[in-house]
């Protein structure tokens, strides 16, 4: 019995409703058939957008418990961290749930601590992966070689000393990110996209149980 709870049950429930928002999609209904499908559909997306709203309920608890947890046991370089972190969130619920989030007081504070902590947050990510493409891209081969150039003609196209220096590397950034790299982000979607639909295809036979726990 409890094997069909935890198993047989929620493969079912995927099952049909996969199918029927995929019936919304790619299958042309009559009337009453048309409205009874695209109306389920539309509760079925509603209800998913309750139990989203309810996970982010669930992570914001987490996030108290245990930010709380060290901030009452003052753990030693970590709660002052966990303070701010539960500061500043409380603070920007409060003002978004009550002011809304296109009042002046919000977008005060989103404007004057969340963007520059995240410019700040991209810009160590630059480091770091300049310094990833260094441990990764040793000229051994023909191919990592090829990488690395491609990998520093890039930077040094986005950056202000290179056109400085070399007024044509502009052009030639601009044909390498319209043609080469166009082209294999192509390809990266084009294998997404059949691996997407492969899973689909898995949910939707019932076979695709990793969420199930294997």
């Amino acid at each position: 019995m409890s094997q069909i709870i935890r198993r047989y049950i929620p493969i079912g429930m995927m099952m049909i409703l996969g199918l029927l928002l995929f019936a919304e999609f790619f299958i042309q209904f009559d009337d009453p058939w048309k409205s009874m499908v695209s109306n389920s559909s539309m509760e079925v997306q509603n209800y998913a957008i309750i139990i989203a709203g309810f996970a982010m309920g669930l992570g914001a608890i987490n996030l108290l418990i245990t930010h709380g947890s060290s901030i009452m046991k003052r753990e030693k370089g970590q709660w002052p961290f966990s303070a701010w972190l539960l500061g500043v969130m409380i603070v920007f619920t409060v003002v978004g749930l009550w002011l809304g989030t296109s009042s002046n007081q919000y977008q005060f504070l989103f404007n004057n601590f969340y963007y520059p902590n995240d410019t700040t947050i991209y810009s160590l990510i630059g480091f770091m992966v300049v310094y990833a493409i260094y441990l990764t891209f040793r000229a051994k081969t023909y191919e990592t070689t090829y990488m690395l150039v491609l990998a520093f003609l890039a930077l040094l196209g986005n950056s202000p000393i290179g056109p400085a220096l070399f007024p044509p590397l502009t052009d030639l950034q601009n044909w390498l990110s319209s043609v080469p790299n166009t082209a294999a982000v192509r390809g990266f979607y084009m294998a997404m996209s059949i691996g997407a639909i492969v899973v689909g295809l898995r949910t939707l036979m019932g076979r695709e149980r990793a969420a199930l726990g294997g």
